[in-house]
């Protein structure tokens, strides 16, 4: 489901400024797991995989600890979910960029 909507994380991550600065892993993240799911790139644990989708559907989540709308720290929760995904599966995230840069190179 993640995956069906690149288009709204991506107006959203563009949109709300404490998020923004994360774009570019996130479109990493949307490479792997579409790797992951299609079985070209499978050296990455499922767990990896699970909890990066987890925080990116948090952000899309309506609901979640602090509702969106708050003004200031509506956002801080969704940046601290994907902040955390991105430190756990910096290792695993760092070896599929090395993967897919020499696969398109």
């Amino acid at each position: 489901q993640v995956l069906k909507d690149e288009s709204k994380l991506e107006m959203i991550f563009r949109h709300v400024g404490k998020l923004a600065e994360y774009w570019e892993e996130v479109k990493w993240v949307f490479s792997l797991i579409k790797d992951y799911t299609t079985g070209k790139y499978r050296e990455v644990p499922w767990r990896t995989i699970a909890f990066l989708a987890a925080s990116l559907a948090y952000v899309l989540a309506p609901f979640d600890l602090v509702p969106d709308f708050i003004p200031i720290v509506g956002w801080s929760d969704d940046c601290f979910a994907l902040a955390s995904a991105l430190s756990f599966a910096k290792m695993d995230l760092d070896a599929y960029k090395t993967w897919k840069e020499a696969q398109e190179g």
